[in-house]
């Protein structure tokens, strides 16, 4: 992004911000090649991103370096959630691109189909299971929301789907001869 370098650093230090003495998260981590291979696959990288169980934060941090998502990043373990957003400010991302939340996997509390990308952090070490199927489908946005889930080399893609007698408008009025119904 314009006034910001490659680390996604504002260009001039910000009140508050520290310029870190090294990157906060390993730069040979799975999570750096999961990022590039999940936005490759999703094939957009601007829009709203949830991180259903992301562990310490390193695939926010990987995926906030390399694209325009803002990150909303959510795992149930208070221990975990505090080093991510320790480990997020120090780089200069939280707040700004990425949120951490404490909260239960299965029942966030964010609103219904917003995310047009769901990942998991934790998958990219633990597998498919680190997230809850029902609550990735509940958070992507129906008409063109993705899921990627899993390890790099076995990403599962979920799409959603519009919802059941969902029209297809392609005018004002719904179609060419304006029927509006």
């Amino acid at each position: 992004p314009a006034g910001s370098n490659q680390r996604g650093a504002p260009d001039k230090p910000q009140v508050g911000w520290t310029r870190p003495s090294s990157p906060p998260y390993p730069e040979d981590s799975p999570h750096v090649g999961a990022a590039r291979e999940i936005l490759k696959a999703a094939d957009f990288s601007e829009g709203y991103c949830v991180d259903l169980g992301c562990g310490n934060g390193a695939l926010a941090y990987a995926l906030a370096k390399i694209s325009g998502l803002q990150i909303i990043a959510v795992d149930e373990d208070f221990r975990r959630v505090a080093v991510a957003r320790r480990k997020l400010s120090e780089a200069g991302l939280y707040g700004t691109r990425v949120a951490v939340l404490q909260g239960d996997l299965s029942d966030t509390g964010l609103p219904s189909r917003f995310a047009r990308l769901v990942v998991s952090g934790r998958s990219v070490t633990e597998g498919r299971r680190a997230a809850p199927d029902q609550e990735i489908g509940r958070l992507l946005h129906p008409y063109g929301g993705v899921a990627l889930i899993g390890k790099p080399d076995g990403l599962r893609r979920t799409v959603a789907r519009p919802p059941t007698g969902a029209g297809e408008w392609t005018h004002q009025y719904a179609d060419a001869g304006n029927t509006l119904c």
